[in-house]
């Protein structure tokens, strides 16, 4: 079994699209396994943040695409 660091270690080689997959991956794994995180007072305020800017403005978003093109120019 790989450690964490090792694995970390591994995925520094990987393009941004492939590390952010893994990481997706292994967070829904363990979300299906029964993993609740529960947000801190920070994350909590910035979602009740996020959520009444969309009540406000709900065709205020952006596709999916648009995330990724973003993504990509980061990288």
């Amino acid at each position: 079994m790989m450690d964490p660091t090792t694995t970390l270690a591994t995925t520094r080689g990987w393009s941004v699209e492939d590390r952010l997959d893994f990481a997706l991956r292994l967070w829904d794994e363990l979300v299906d396994e029964g993993w609740q995180p529960e947000p801190d007072d920070q994350l909590a305020a910035e979602i009740d943040r996020r959520l009444d800017a969309n009540e406000k403005n709900p065709s205020d978003v952006r596709t999916s695409e648009q995330v990724w093109q973003r993504v990509r120019r980061r990288s």
